[in-house]
């Protein structure tokens, strides 16, 4: 098989970790010797591997923290308390898929990607397919898709809460969240947006652990909600709102009856293909474990995204479910997530400029 001239030649047949580290080894060096020169290194800033893949050199703590952060949005904070007060715990099962399919990116796809030299996915389809049109036509669909199904899915949910919150005006709302993000994205750069990644997910675990103790304080612990949580039922005299309708029977099961059940077993395992796609081929997940320095620092983040996907069943589901018996730490929730919206906008908007600068660069 030939490959493009910018591509590294590889033979996914005979891919190993070795030959990924092999490639950090060389591009290491590559970056030691022209740390000396001033003038190279602030070249190298703004080189295509420093703009897209931080110049391969952040740290796997960071790299975790961003990869989590890069899943989290206002959706995940509104969609999983929602759940979790509709159905139960059943919906972090959705989370807890995360575990095994980060390994998967980890320890299987990473390889592939390091050893072939790329620096996006649509590239390295390209590398792998040859061609112009795969490339550009899947560039040009997860420009699409991410501004239809997530920039604004985000913006919508986030500024939902906001004007149910603050009293704010929904497209206010969306318009000044946007505003931010824009300042943030015109920076540039795949080391800032990491290393505000990382100062989300403290800002994210911080709100949301405090939530969590204050729900969790107010109906007596996890015994209290086991307890309490079924006879939650809305006031139909006073909101109009009643689809959340009496709680399920099953509220504690995570995996529940395949013919039953309002989210069956079988769905939740035929969702790893689905999971295989976003966590090892979507270009926000996969060019974030890229920028680590060595292998094992992008391996290391990877495992440490898996451990913290951990805590969305007790930070976000059995808050909303104690949100069903009780309106706790409003103040909270919301200063976590305005952090998150504008994050999660910022993020897809880099990722939009990434897409944006690959396929018109030529022209």
């Amino acid at each position: 098989m030939s490959f493009p001239s910018n591509c590294a030649p590889f033979d996914e047949f005979s891919i190993s970790v070795s030959d990924s580290k092999e490639f950090y080894k060389v591009e290491n060096g590559r970056q030691t010797s022209q740390s000396n020169d001033t003038s190279t290194s602030r070249q190298n800033r703004g080189s295509a591997g420093g703009y897209f893949l931080a110049g391969r050199s952040m740290h796997w703590i960071p790299v975790g923290a961003s990869l989590f952060a890069s899943n989290i949005g206002s959706i995940h904070f509104v969609g999983l308390a929602g759940s979790g007060a509709a159905t139960g715990i059943v919906i972090a099962l959705y989370e807890l898929n995360a575990l095994y399919i980060l390994m998967l990116l980890g320890y299987l796809f990473l390889p592939v990607y390091i050893a072939s030299g790329v620096y996006t996915m649509p590239e390295y389809l390209k590398c792998r397919f040859g061609g112009q049109r795969i490339q550009i036509y899947i560039a040009v669909l997860a420009l699409i898709v991410y501004i239809f199904t997530k920039i604004s899915a985000d913006l919508y949910a986030g500024a939902i809460f906001i004007e149910q919150a603050m009293h704010w005006d929904l497209y206010w709302s969306i318009l000044l969240l946007l505003s931010i993000a824009t300042i943030f994205t015109i920076t540039g750069g795949l080391t800032a947006v990491i290393w505000t990644d990382f100062i989300q997910t403290i800002i994210m675990l911080i709100g949301a652990l405090a939530l969590m103790a204050i729900s969790f304080a107010k109906v007596g612990g996890l015994n209290g909600v086991v307890e309490k949580y079924p006879h939650a039922i809305a006031n139909t005299t006073k909101y109009s709102n009643t689809t959340c309708g009496v709680p399920r029977e099953d509220y504690m099961h995570l995996f529940r009856d395949a013919a039953t059940g309002d989210l069956p077993w079988p769905g939740i395992v035929g969702m790893s293909i689905n999971s295989i796609w976003y966590w090892c081929s979507d270009q926000v997940i996969v060019q974030r474990a890229l920028a680590g320095k060595t292998y094992d620092h992008a391996k290391a983040g990877t495992v440490l995204c898996a451990f913290i996907k951990i805590l969305p069943l007790f930070l976000l589901v059995f808050p909303g479910m104690i949100s069903r018996i009780l309106f706790p730490g409003m103040i909270f929730c919301f200063l976590c997530l305005i952090s998150v919206i504008i994050y999660t906008v910022w993020s897809y908007m880099y990722l939009y400029d990434n897409h944006y600068l690959y396929i018109f660069k030529k022209y």
